[in-house]
């Protein structure tokens, strides 16, 4: 068994029901895309939130220099435009 199995099994399906319902939600907004992409696409997302909002913190903790692009809300706004284009974004062409 896994730390991961044994996460779900103490979970016993009661504490993702949050995370459960962004995931249908993601995946709602992607039916133009096949589940296999969707996966991806909602792994993408997951590795992408926790990158870039690290990245802020990690600025914004740095007080030795201004970091003007981090500190204003509209760059918020713009990260999660990011996030949506990722989940509108047509299929890529089959090659």
């Amino acid at each position: 068994m896994t730390h991961r199995d044994s996460f779900m099994e103490a979970l016993a399906g009661r504490w993702n029901t949050g995370f459960q319902a962004c995931i249908q939600l993601l995946r709602a907004r992607m039916r133009h895309l096949p589940p296999r992409l969707q996966t991806e696409r909602i792994v993408f997302i997951e590795s992408y939130l926790g990158a870039v909002l690290a990245a802020r913190e990690t600025r914004l903790a740095d007080d030795s220099r201004a970091h003007s692009i981090w500190s204003t809300t509209e760059v918020l706004d713009h990260f999660v435009h990011t996030i949506c284009a990722i989940v509108t974004a047509p299929a890529p062409d089959p090659s």
